[in-house]
């Protein structure tokens, strides 16, 4: 049997390097790319409904309707709305510079 292959700290670090460094380039992902992660989504939301409701009472204690009505149906309807719009689209509305010192969130 092989052994298997753990995701340590080491890659961690080369990944969030990588990962930072696209971010800085301003490197992202394609319009088709965006479009089906957002179908995706909407599957998710649709198909597992149930799921994210139970783990919602579970975890929080949200009651049933709440999580139903205030989760995951405007989580779905803000899918809808991002790929009507197209916001999701555009590089501009992610590209956010911010002094997040003003926050005093330590970061």
């Amino acid at each position: 049997m092989a052994a298997k292959k753990v995701f340590g700290s080491a890659e961690a670090s080369n990944l969030v390097t990588e990962l930072r460094r696209s971010f800085d380039d301003g490197v992202t992902r394609g319009y088709e790319w965006r479009v089906t992660q957002l179908k995706k989504l909407m599957i998710i939301c649709d198909n597992h409904e149930p799921e994210i409701v139970a783990a919602l009472r579970d975890d929080l204690g949200k009651p049933e309707l709440e999580s139903s009505v205030y989760e995951v149906r405007i989580l779905f309807s803000l899918f809808m709305i991002s790929l009507s719009l197209r916001l999701f689209f555009l590089k501009e509305f992610f590209r956010i510079d911010c002094d997040w010192s003003i926050l005093n969130l330590n970061l």
